[in-house]
């Protein structure tokens, strides 16, 4: 049984059998999501998407004596600059296996710093990951826009869920991200992600449930689960 929760923005704990894999870390309540689900700190593996604040700000608060880091060559980079060990770079078309899946480094169309005592750091090329955990294959875009290789995604991996940014301004909006729901993929769910976190990228849930013409969407609110049999 594949569980996946989410804690907010664009960061879920995934689990399946014995590995929990956590995307994007970051959460306004840290303390209430590690007492909510107390798996998300020291988990197996942190994927990286890219290195803005609001995906990678709570990285050392969850981060334990088993957990892996996994982002691109430059990330990780400054994260062993701050003392991280375990660590393992990858670039897109990277392809990594552990005990009951793989991890595989897509595209993404999005930018990528990271700010370090004031200082704005190049942080490498944004990015989203195909995950095969629990019989399962997901797509986690990450922050992206819409492009056209997406359809390439569905031809090579055939990912059965996806976890998507809507919220618009940063990344794709709901008619950007429903157009490729509806014409590049064939997800049987759909979790929408990185809206009404702040003003900004606010959207009403209902509008992309709504675009979507195959498909179920399932809305998860901030610290609540789904399971995938």
């Amino acid at each position: 049984m594949l569980s996946i929760t989410k804690i907010q923005h664009a960061c879920f704990l995934i689990s399946a059998g014995n590995a929990t894999i956590v995307t994007d870390p970051y959460c306004t309540d840290i303390e209430n999501a590690i007492k909510q689900f107390p798996t998300i700190k020291n988990p197996d593996y942190i994927l990286v998407s890219h290195g803005h604040h609001d995906h990678i700000g709570n990285l050392f608060d969850i981060l334990g004596n088993k957990t892996t880091v996994i982002a691109n060559f430059e990330i990780c980079n400054f994260l062993a600059r701050k003392g991280i060990t375990k660590l393992i770079p990858m670039n897109t078309g990277g392809r990594l296996e552990f005990t009951g899946g793989s991890f595989t480094m897509v595209h993404a169309i999005h930018s990528s710093t990271i700010e370090d005592n004031g200082e704005s750091l190049y942080a490498g090329l944004a990015c989203g990951y195909i995950i095969s955990i629990g019989g399962k294959t997901i797509y986690f875009a990450g922050d992206t826009d819409l492009f056209g290789d997406m359809q390439i995604m569905e031809e090579l991996y055939k990912p059965q869920i996806g976890l998507l940014p809507i919220g618009g301004r940063f990344t794709m909006n709901i008619a950007s991200a429903a157009f490729a729901c509806n014409n590049y993929f064939n997800f049987e769910i759909i979790i929408p992600m990185h809206y009404n976190t702040f003003p900004p990228i606010a959207v009403n849930t209902d509008d992309f449930v709504g675009a979507i013409k195959k498909s179920k969407v399932v809305v998860l609110n901030d610290f609540t689960s789904a399971l995938v049999p």
